[in-house]
């Protein structure tokens, strides 16, 4: 039966009618003899990322006496893994590139279907439960799709004017958000390159009368910061309504950057039971899994918040923001000799006030700090803009295709 997807472009109002992919591909290899030099191999990758190329194939490690020849829009299909997504249309790059028969090659027919409406269709819920069903088998390289029942796949299409709209329409948001993914890149260069002068005192500040502020001191950690650790905040002690917010050390590494202003997790746990941050508080996780992982700090921009188990709490006269960057931009390999242990990896606030470290006055700390805080805002909105674009690309997703 004819149906109309839950969003659309108001100029259409046809009904979308039910084909087949063999309606509109045709399963039509262009076989070739087997080079006698290296050639170049295309293959799928699985999970819809499309594809890629091996360019130095060697004929005589291929058991196979006959290849096939890929084209630009060709639609390949990975047999084994197509139930996990191995499925792409071939680009312009891709062209003479050569598959086995592990990898039959769909030749679409301008006449029925506009290619760039399939890129979209892909990554559809219902597309990949589909090839799902259709391979049979329990897992792994026993779910083996047959190409004449990846033929037989049954979806609903729209006329080639609103394949060619939807398409277009999903091209200008995929642009939009690899554009604001290059920001980002550039962003990260920036700030990078900017703190490596910063810290390298390439590039210094003046104060406010446009006169050099202090040479830079060498001083230990332990003789600017006054240690303490955090206390035991288990994962079932986690909780979505709990009294208050909290910080687990795993979250360091999978969570948090170099400055904390939005917590989370929260607790239920007893306030006489937990420790509890200042504002510029200086974190760095006690224990990990790699010398390299362990070696990261942040600063905590809120009080009253829970520091758990296996955290190193560093406070004292300094801007803990400026404080953070440079122990993760200067001293992070020095810090990560620091850690011991093989299995799991333990840091030590013994260890860390050896740290030797070279400072500037505290008015050029915070003007340090505020400076790269910029940078880094910049990139979180950024960044924010990204997810928001593909959340919205998610969403129409799911409503623009009739299922």
């Amino acid at each position: 039966q004819g149906k109309v997807p839950q969003v659309r472009f108001p100029e259409f109002k046809d009904a979308w009618e039910q084909k087949t992919i063999g309606d509109v591909f045709d399963l039509n290899a262009r076989p070739i003899n087997k080079p006698l030099d290296n050639y170049k191999s295309i293959g799928i990758r699985s999970h819809f990322k499309g594809t890629f190329q091996r360019l130095d194939s060697d004929p005589s490690k291929n058991v196979m006496d006959t290849l096939f020849e890929v084209k630009e829009n060709d639609l390949i299909v990975n047999i084994t893994f197509a139930w996990e997504g191995a499925v792409a249309i071939a680009s312009k790059d891709d062209e003479g590139g050569l598959v086995s028969h592990r990898f039959p090659t769909y030749i679409n027919d301008k006449s029925k279907v506009e290619i760039d409406f399939f890129r979209f269709l892909f990554p559809t819920p219902e597309f990949k439960r589909t090839l799902t069903l259709i391979s049979p088998g329990s897992a792994g390289r026993n779910r083996v799709l047959k190409k004449s029942d990846f033929l037989k796949i049954k979806f609903l299409f729209p006329t080639i004017p609103e394949q060619t709209r939807i398409a277009s329409f999903f091209t200008v948001l995929d642009k939009k958000i690899a554009e604001l993914k290059q920001k980002k890149n550039l962003l990260e260069q920036y700030k990078k390159g900017v703190t490596q002068k910063l810290f390298s005192q390439e590039f210094k500040f003046k104060d406010e009368n446009g006169k050099e502020f202090p040479k830079w001191e060498n001083k230990k950690l332990g003789n600017i910061a006054q240690f303490s650790k955090g206390k035991g905040i288990s994962k079932v002690e986690i909780s979505e309504e709990g009294k208050y917010e909290c910080i687990r050390y795993g979250e360091l590494y999978t969570h948090y950057g170099e400055t904390i202003s939005e917590i989370q997790s929260r607790t239920d746990l007893k306030g006489n039971e937990l420790v509890f941050s200042e504002n510029n508080d200086v974190i760095i996780p006690a224990s990990g899994e790699s010398q390299i992982d362990i070696a990261k700090a942040s600063c905590v921009l809120k009080s009253g918040v829970a520091l758990g188990g296996d955290i190193n709490i560093m406070k004292g006269e300094f801007d803990g923001v400026f404080l953070s960057y440079y122990l993760n931009h200067k001293k992070r390999n020095e810090i990560a000799t620091l850690a011991q242990g093989v299995s799991v990896v333990h840091l030590y606030s013994s260890q860390l006030s050896t740290l030797e470290l070279q400072l500037p006055s505290l008015k050029e700390q915070n003007l340090i700090s505020k400076f790269i805080s910029i940078i880094e805002n910049k990139i979180n909105r950024t960044e924010n803009q990204i997810q928001q674009t593909q959340e919205y690309k998610k969403g129409l997703l799911q409503n623009m295709f009739c299922e």
